[in-house]
């Protein structure tokens, strides 16, 4: 995720990082597969930021 340090910036290139594997458009389509997954992004990125 290169330099992202913030909250929202890791979001966001966790978001656009799914759409360049799935080919989806659409915001919450990838957040809703990351979620069918078991990945829950708002804790994954808080434990990220801890580190």
């Amino acid at each position: 995720m290169g330099g992202a340090t913030s909250k929202e910036e890791l979001e966001k290139a966790t978001i656009i990082k799914m759409k360049n594997v799935t080919g989806e458009k659409d915001d919450s389509v990838c957040i809703a597969l990351l979620k069918d997954n078991g990945y829950n992004m708002k804790e994954s990125i808080e434990a990220y930021l801890e580190i």
